[in-house]
């Protein structure tokens, strides 16, 4: 296991275990969008890595054609990297928020920033059809309701 250590002294844990359950989930994210996991393996074999403020933490994103993969630790250097609080790099998937988190300096690309720039346009092209989800839960009425 890696430890990490947080803002406050407060050790984070970031396992095997938790990664590959971190990748499964943004994997199942892309496949929410038709065309999301298409585009995302036309980025095949860059690297990027994500610094995430305030945790200490470090992770790096490797797009296949098989879909997304997530490792602690690379050999060489990453194509680019985003640095910025958790939120921050959440906010770059958001195509309204996404442009204002790099220019207000909340987010900071080191490296091939047009690459940076290809992954943004990725996830924020996300066009998920939430209604829909919801509905294999709850059925049409009630998703559509809501």
């Amino acid at each position: 296991m890696r430890r990490f250590e947080a803002r406050r002294g407060t050790p984070v844990s970031l396992t095997a275990a938790g990664l590959a359950a971190l990748e499964r989930l943004f994997n199942r994210y892309l496949a929410l969008s038709p065309g999301a996991p298409e585009r995302m393996a036309r980025l095949h074999g860059r690297v990027f890595r994500f610094e995430l403020e305030g945790l200490g933490v470090s992770l790096h994103m490797v797009p296949g054609p098989d879909g997304v993969g997530l490792l602690h630790t690379i050999e060489g250097e990453p194509d680019c990297t985003l640095r910025g609080t958790p939120l921050a790099l959440l906010h770059l998937g958001d195509e309204k928020r996404g442009p204002d988190s790099l220019f207000a300096g909340e987010v900071t690309i080191t490296g091939d920033t047009e690459l940076a720039h290809r992954l943004g346009d990725v996830l924020g092209g996300m066009d998920i059809d939430w209604e829909e989800e919801l509905s294999r839960y709850t059925g049409d009425i009630v998703a559509h309701q809501v």
